[in-house]
């Protein structure tokens, strides 16, 4: 890895390393901006929560290339309308997809402590997997020390070791065993909403089995959209809300009963035994509704409705200023039509030369 990446890649705690490892310690611009840490952003927003945070303009691009995929600024209001439901469909169906990978991922343990396996229960898979990674090297990478008491805190020092066992850094971590509550030095949760691994480290010497729950952030975890969310439906469609509700209940207890049975052939069976008797009795006992179509959502839309018959229809169109007949043409004209390639270029300039 060269040095601008791991410039880049540049947290507090390693300025020194660098430094002394490509000897720039003498460099006077190096020595300025380290003089001035003050103002970074990173450390002038330390305690500041960060995580999850978007610049406005930055979100405003991302809405607007969100929605224009299905919707262009020429539209008429009904087609806005239409293609906005359109789009919301899509996010839903996306979101409805990635639980889905978070329901039927597999995880591997890469510690023995129980903290790990609750971390599986409540977040994503894509969050998971970056704690486990702060699980894992906070086992492996880091010591701790205890150095007494204060303010109700117990007090530890975790040093950071590399994979070379070399001291990479100290951290401050406290720990309020009765309200469950941690914190530590190098910032970790205030920037991405995760604990670190030094944290991690204090909780697992503890025989903590559980992660907090103050530091669980529900923008993580797996049950973060309600059951009324879970699918999409027409915002003009004036079906009651209990009833949709039951309608997100039961595809979801479906679709959770498919999960669980997918990799068992003879529950499989069972299940689509048991359907298909359901849904024969549902069948016998309800008459099914016609589909809410595009012309129903339009009068909706419009607060009107299609006539059964036509009464005005589309006059004809009558060209009184132009005609339609075509021009007539004069035998000087047709003769050049009739003569070949050749014969209609010398005759054009024998015409022209005669004409001049």
């Amino acid at each position: 890895m060269n040095f601008k990446k791991r410039f880049n890649k540049l947290v507090w705690d390693i300025w020194e390393l660098l430094m002394k490892e490509f000897n720039l310690e003498d460099e006077k611009w190096f020595k300025d901006i380290f003089e001035n840490k003050e103002a970074w952003v990173p450390a002038y927003f330390n305690d500041f929560p960060r995580c999850g945070l978007m610049k406005t303009t930055s979100r405003s691009d991302n809405t607007n290339s969100f929605f224009n995929t299905y919707s262009e600024t020429k539209n008429f209001f009904q087609n806005f309308m239409m293609n906005y439901e359109a789009t919301i469909k899509k996010q839903c169906y996306t979101e409805r997809e990635l639980d889905h990978k978070t329901k039927g991922a597999k995880y591997y343990w890469r510690s023995p402590h129980m903290i790990e396996q609750h971390a599986t229960k409540v977040y994503t898979s894509k969050v998971f997997f970056e704690i486990q990674k702060e699980i894992y090297k906070g086992g492996w990478f880091c010591e701790v020390k205890d150095l007494g008491e204060g303010d109700g805190w117990e007090i530890f020092k975790v040093i950071h070791k590399n994979q070379k066992h070399e001291v990479k850094a100290t951290y401050k971590v406290e720990l309020k065993y009765d309200e469950k509550g941690v914190s530590c030095t190098y910032g970790h949760f205030n920037r991405f909403g995760i604990l670190c691994r030094h944290a991690f480290k204090v909780l697992m010497d503890k025989n903590f089995n559980e992660i907090p729950k103050q530091y669980i952030l529900s923008r993580w975890t797996n049950d973060v959209i309600s059951l009324n969310y879970q699918l999409s439906r027409d915002r003009f469609d004036e079906e009651d809300e209990e009833v949709t509700k039951l309608v997100n209940e039961v595809f979801l207890n479906v679709e959770t009963t498919l999960d669980i049975v997918r990799h068992d052939k003879q529950k499989l069976a069972f299940l689509a035994e048991k359907t298909e008797i359901l849904l024969n009795e549902v069948k016998s006992n309800c008459s099914c509704e016609k589909p809410i179509t595009n012309s129903d959502i339009l009068e909706k839309l419009y607060n009107v409705t299609i006539p059964e018959e036509v009464e005005i229809f589309v006059p004809e169109v009558h060209h009184n200023k132009i005609s339609r007949k075509k021009r007539l043409i004069g035998e000087v004209e047709k003769s050049i039509y009739e003569c070949s390639n050749e014969e209609q270029k010398m005759f054009t300039i024998w015409y022209k030369r005669t004409t001049q």
